[in-house]
């Protein structure tokens, strides 16, 4: 299902930011200077959207990041590069399982919410969102319902603007009791990518 439903029309193409960072000396780690760089990409590739990192290894776009400290450089989910802003749905039913406002500028959250998807052992998560989430734990939300939405810097954790879109299944999950821990990527030989499925599953783009 489309999750981006008030988003106007434009060509979408799937991008390995990491490789396109090889490339390129600006400061990703400053998300004014990351967001201009991704227009220029948009641009030089005459497109409106991108999307893509689902288990991209990501050590030369976040060298200077907080996953240095760790080697934590695989991105568990799939971003999807709109601007700030955009509404977002949901692409299935699903019963929010935890809500999360991350204050951390350094790589956090900013408005994360966790959703089991209802009739599936699997864990939808959306990150980097606006503070403002109408949703209540425990609550049932229906296909197409807006959710909401892409949030700028300030509020996403210190990232460019962008959703993130991770899937997971009920042993990840059960591997932190404590949501608040739960981190967008992980170490190369980690155990549990083996229990990161592909949010393309779900998830369609507005063409």
């Amino acid at each position: 299902m489309n999750i981006f439903p008030t988003l106007q029309p434009g060509r979408w193409q799937k991008m390995n930011l990491d490789k396109e960072a090889r490339k390129n000396n600006c400061d990703f780690t400053n998300p004014e200077e990351c967001a201009q760089w991704i227009d220029w990409l948009h641009q030089q590739q005459k497109i409106s959207y991108s999307y893509g990192g689902f288990l991209e290894e990501r050590s030369t776009l976040w060298k200077d990041h907080y996953q240095k400290e760790t080697g934590a450089f695989i991105h568990l989910g799939m971003d999807y590069n709109v601007p700030v802003g955009t509404s977002v749905s949901l692409p299935c039913k699903g019963i929010v399982e935890d809500i999360m406002i991350d204050h951390d500028q350094d790589g956090g959250w900013g408005g994360r919410i966790i959703w089991r998807i209802v009739d599936t052992p699997l864990y939808l998560i959306y990150g980097h969102l606006e503070h403002t989430i109408n949703l209540k734990v425990g609550q049932l939300c229906q296909r197409g319902d807006i959710v909401g939405i892409t949030a700028p810097s300030s509020q996403n954790g210190g990232w460019y603007p962008h959703l993130h879109v991770q899937i997971v299944d009920q042993e990840f999950m059960k591997q932190y009791p404590d949501k608040k821990t739960i981190d967008g990527y992980l170490t190369k030989d980690h155990r549990l990518l083996s229990h990161v499925y592909d949010p393309s599953l779900f998830v369609k783009r507005k063409r």
